[in-house]
C-alpha cells in the first residue's frame, strides 16, 4: 500500500511539473533575428550628445543600406527615425550648430549709376564754384541735374536719406565730368523765397522752416562719423510751395580758407571762423552757419549788408569781412528784429567764437518746434 501510495504521487508531481515548464516556454517571447543591415542600421543611426552638445554620425555608411530609387539617411532626402543615447564605436563626433557661426557681410552697395538715355538735360538754373545746375527730366520726372568733376558728391549722397535732405537719385556719366541727380524743389533757395514781395512770414512759419533745416543738420550730425556740411548758407536751402525745407550741396569738399564768393551772398557770410582762419573744424562750424541762416530768416536780410531785402545787397568783401569776424568778433546785426528774447539768445550762442561754446544743433530744435505751435499748420 505503501508504494501504490508513493508512485500515484510521482506519476502526479511530475505531470504537474511537466504542465508548468511547457507554460513557462510558451509565455517566453521568442527572438527574431534581425537582419544584417537593419542591424547595422539600428546600431549606427545619428547620437545627440546632450552633455558635449555633439551629434555623432557614422563614419562611412553601412553596406547594403542604398537601394537605388530610395534615399537613405545619409542621402539628401534621407531621415533619421529615432536616436540612441549611447554612440557606436563606429560613430565620430562633429560640431553642431552649437559651435560660433561666422557670417562675411556683403560688400557695400555703390550708388546707382543712371543711362544717359534716361535723363534729358534742359536749361541752366543756378550754379556756383562747384558746377551748374541744369532742369531736367529723368522717367517722366522733372529732376535737376548738378554738372560737377568728380563722384565724391554722388558718393556721399548715397548714403543719406532724411526728409530734409534733398533726394539723390543717382549719378551719370558726361563728356568731361559727371551729373548728380536729385529731386526738383520748384519753389528755389531759401535765398530767392525771403525776396518774394509778397511773402507772408509770422513767426510761427520762420520757426517751422529753421526748425527743418536744424533737423536735417541733426540727422547729417548724427552719424559716425560726424557728416558735416561745410556750407550752410539760404542759398543751399531749398523750399517749395508748402514751406517744406531741404538741404542741398551736402557734403562737398572744401578747403578752409577758400574765400571764394558764390551764388548770391559770397560763403564768408556764413562761414564760422575757425573755418575761416583755416583751423580744425567739425559740426559746431555748421552750428555757427545755422545762426547765420535764422539771422536771415528772422530779418530777411544779407547777412552784414544794410540794404533792405527788395534791394538784393551784395554784403561785404571776403577777405576784409574774414579778417573782422575773426579777429574783432563781428556778427550780423540783429538790431531792432522783431525776435523773441528765447530765439535771440539761441542765435547768439550758436554763433559764438568758441566752438565749444555753441550748443549741439538738436538742442535747437524743442525751441523752434515750440514757436512753430508744435504742429505743422501747412501754408
Amino acid at each position: 500500500m505503501f508504494w501504490y501510495v508513493v508512485v500515484v504521487v510521482g506519476l502526479v508531481g511530475g505531470v504537474v511539473l511537466l504542465l508548468w515548464r511547457r507554460r513557462r516556454r510558451l509565455r517566453r517571447p521568442k527572438k527574431k533575428k534581425l537582419p544584417a543591415a537593419a542591424a547595422i542600421r539600428e546600431e549606427e543611426e545619428e547620437v545627440f550628445d546632450i552633455e558635449t552638445g555633439l551629434m555623432l554620425v557614422p563614419a562611412t555608411p553601412p553596406p547594403n543600406l542604398r537601394r537605388r530609387g530610395s534615399p537613405t539617411f545619409w542621402e539628401e532626402g534621407g531621415n533619421a527615425s529615432s536616436t540612441r543615447g549611447v554612440a557606436s564605436p563606429l560613430m565620430r563626433p562633429i560640431p553642431t550648430f552649437k559651435s560660433p557661426v561666422v557670417v562675411t557681410p556683403p560688400p557695400p552697395k555703390h550708388h546707382e549709376e543712371l543711362s544717359r538715355s534716361e535723363v534729358t538735360i534742359c536749361e541752366r538754373i543756378g550754379g556756383g564754384a562747384f558746377g551748374s545746375v541744369y532742369r531736367g527730366s529723368f522717367r517722366g520726372t522733372e529732376v535737376a541735374v548738378k554738372v560737377v568733376g568728380t563722384t565724391v558728391e554722388a558718393a556721399m549722397l548715397s548714403k543719406l536719406r532724411h526728409p530734409n535732405i534733398c533726394l539723390f537719385m543717382g549719378s551719370l556719366r558726361l563728356d568731361g565730368g559727371y551729373g548728380i541727380v536729385t529731386e526738383f524743389v520748384r519753389r528755389g533757395s531759401l535765398w530767392d523765397v525771403l525776396r518774394e514781395p509778397d511773402l507772408e512770414w509770422p513767426l510761427w512759419r520762420q520757426a517751422k522752416v529753421a526748425a527743418d533745416i536744424a533737423r536735417g543738420l541733426a540727422y547729417l550730425h548724427a552719424h559716425a562719423p560726424p557728416v558735416v556740411h561745410r556750407d550752410v548758407k539760404s542759398p543751399n536751402v531749398l523750399c517749395d510751395f508748402g514751406f517744406r525745407v531741404k538741404l542741398c550741396d551736402v557734403g562737398l569738399a572744401k578747403e578752409h580758407d577758400d574765400l571764394r564768393m558764390t551764388a548770391g551772398c559770397g560763403t564768408p557770410q556764413w562761414m564760422s571762423p575757425e573755418c575761416l582762419a583755416g583751423r580744425p573744424y567739425g559740426p559746431k562750424a555748421d552750428v555757427y552757419s545755422f545762426a547765420v541762416v535764422l539771422y536771415e530768416i528772422v530779418t530777411r536780410r544779407c547777412p552784414y549788408d544794410d540794404d533792405d531785402v527788395g534791394g538784393g545787397g551784395k554784403g561785404a568783401g571776403g577777405v576784409a569781412l574774414a579778417v573782422q569776424v575773426v579777429q574783432s568778433g563781428l556778427r550780423p546785426d540783429l538790431g531792432g528784429a522783431a525776435c523773441p528774447p528765447d530765439l535771440r539768445r539761441l542765435i547768439t550762442a550758436a554763433w559764438a567764437f568758441d566752438p565749444a561754446r555753441r550748443p549741439d544743433i538738436h538742442d535747437a530744435i524743442p525751441l523752434l518746434d515750440h514757436l512753430a505751435g508744435g504742429v505743422s499748420r501747412g501754408t
